[in-house]
């Protein structure tokens, strides 16, 4: 009895939708198109971004940072790089 795996396919590209199959070697399939694909969402991220927004705003947005270049290098530790100290 033939294996069944749950996919997505997209021109060219397979996308599992389960665990894919194991296989050490290339093998026959056939891709049967049971139904359109609906878009997929992404999942809801709106309470999270309103709680980073809140977090800026707490801070005093962005009005609040006086030289910007200063704030990201501190805020990413950027390293100096050869030939570019300050």
């Amino acid at each position: 009895m033939p294996q069944v795996y749950r996919a997505i396919l997209t021109r060219d590209h397979v996308e599992w939708q389960e665990k894919p199959p194991q296989q050490d070697r290339p093998v026959h399939v056939q891709i049967v198109v049971l139904e359109p694909v609906a878009t997929i969402a992404a999942p809801p991220q709106g309470e999270a971004m309103a709680a980073a927004l809140k977090r800026i705003a707490d801070l005093g947005g962005v009005a609040s940072i006086d030289d910007p270049a200063a704030w990201q290098k501190d805020t990413r530790k950027d390293r100096d790089l050869l030939g570019r100290e300050e």
